[in-house]
């Protein structure tokens, strides 16, 4: 998704949502261990990471001209991004990804509102993508002997071959492959 403005009035309190009829929206790669979660290992009484996690952390501060989340890509069915001015002339582009629902008739639909506090009312789209859901092994789609590689092209394959061979934690969200032990206070 691409956002220009075009003229010479620049859009202040800009605000875009995404919303999705079925499914989820997010901003990297989500990735499933194949073959299921590793065996829980004791922590050693010095590892002291899942206790400096607590502390919150301090945003540093967002820039006028800056586009932050206001709700983030998380797997949702909604995005919100928000900028206090978006200057004319200036362009911004979001590569997102969408989990589709099988469980869910077809179409997915992304619908976009755009609206800002000097525009008058809220422009929305739609878009539609028909799918159809087929019942398949994982040995279908990944070669397990070989424990890496696809046997069927993925959307955007390149990029996540780039991010997976760089380790672009920014293109990659392993939160579901995590232990369930890792949380935990032992």
């Amino acid at each position: 998704m691409t956002i220009d403005v075009l003229g010479h009035i620049q859009a202040e309190n800009l605000v875009v949502t995404l919303r999705s009829s079925s499914g989820g929206l997010h901003d990297k790669f989500i990735v499933h261990p194949v073959y299921g979660p590793s065996a829980p290992r004791p922590k050693h009484y010095l590892d002291i990471t899942s206790r400096i996690a607590r502390f919150p952390q301090i945003k540093p501060p967002i820039g006028r001209h800056d586009i932050e989340f206001g709700v983030g890509p998380d797997g949702g069915n909604v995005i919100e991004f928000h900028c206090a001015d978006f200057r004319h002339g200036r362009s911004w582009t979001f590569h997102g990804l969408a989990r589709l629902d099988p469980h869910v008739e077809s179409p997915f639909r992304i619908t976009a509102a755009i609206t800002a506090s000097n525009l008058h009312g809220t422009r929305t789209e739609a878009f539609e993508q028909e799918f159809s859901v087929k019942a398949v092994k994982v040995s279908d789609l990944i070669h397990l002997e070989e424990g890496r590689g696809f046997i069927v092209a993925l959307p955007m394959q390149e990029k996540f071959e780039t991010a997976l061979k760089s380790k672009d934690n920014d293109w990659l969200d392993f939160s579901f492959a995590k232990r369930a032990d890792d949380d935990d206070d032992d």
